[in-house]
């Protein structure tokens, strides 16, 4: 019998190479997210800063211009803040994306293999019974012989 030939094996390698770049696609978007993360937490901490000025500037006298200046810049920093959350959100939201999209492709690539499987098991069985069928035929052979050699004798 002929040796087992998946017939859908370029499509599947096609697959394959298509999670790969799936794969490295959410590796990209996670090192993206994990930059977005840093620069938020760089965003948090120049706001504690700017806060705590501000804070400081109770304990010192201090004139209106000045109070107006560290106003300004809390809320600049408050702006950044959210501004850098909004993105860190949406970073984070590309992240789940390219995740979905490559369990979506590997679930495809999944059922490729499942199939290769089951056609090969399927190849099998038929080899099997094809062989099987060889074997009887020649066991109804011998016995044909022995029984024209025991009439001759």
């Amino acid at each position: 019998m002929r040796a087992f030939r998946f017939r859908l094996a370029r499509l599947l390698h096609l697959r394959e190479a298509e999670k790969r770049q799936r794969a490295s696609e959410l590796a990209v978007k996670r090192q993206i997210f994990d930059r977005q993360q840093q620069v938020l937490r760089e965003e948090l901490s120049i706001r504690e800063e700017t806060t705590g000025s501000y804070r400081d500037l109770k304990q010192r006298p201090t004139t209106a211009a000045s109070w107006a200046t560290a106003r300004d810049s809390v809320r600049l920093a408050e702006l950044r803040v959210a501004r850098q959350a909004t993105v860190t959100r949406e970073s984070l939201a590309e992240v789940d994306r390219a995740r979905d999209r490559l369990v979506e492709k590997s679930r495809e690539v999944e059922s490729y293999h499942r199939l290769r499987e089951r056609q090969r098991a399927e190849h099998d069985t038929e080899a099997r019974r094809e062989e099987q069928k060889e074997l009887d035929e020649m066991a109804i052979q011998r016995f044909h012989e022995q029984r024209r050699d025991e009439a001759a004798n």
